[in-house]
């Protein structure tokens, strides 16, 4: 589990240091930092990375009750929005092709200004 990365997340959220996020956005950051793993298993799971898919976000993190492509959206524009402002860098899919989409979480490198 992540709480070092949820930890981090939630001070650069209370500090100021993420600005212009929306809150989706916040709230999808959280949720991937809260089941990333803080330091990683090698060689199987690196260290501040997101696979977890879009299903857990958009009804653990932005409480849609069902899974269609509204939530499905919601997840991807938040995602959007966080690879854009650096917070997060795409590193392809979990398995090959057809696994869920992984994230490494740049949180560590935010805010030490």
């Amino acid at each position: 589990m992540g709480y070092q990365l949820a930890h981090r997340a939630t001070t650069l959220t209370m500090a100021g240091s993420l600005p212009g996020l929306s809150p989706n956005a916040r709230l999808v950051l959280l949720g991937m930092a809260t089941v990333a793993h803080d330091r990683g298993r090698p060689p199987d799971v690196p260290e501040a990375c997101y696979f977890g898919g879009w299903e857990y976000l958009a009804q653990a993190w932005l409480g849609y009750p069902k899974l269609d492509t509204t939530s499905e959206r919601a997840v991807a524009r938040a995602v959007a929005e966080l690879v854009t402002a650096g917070v997060l860098a795409p590193m392809g899919r979990r398995g090959g092709n057809r696994g869920p989409r992984m994230y490494r979480l740049n949180i560590w490198l935010l805010g030490n200004d």
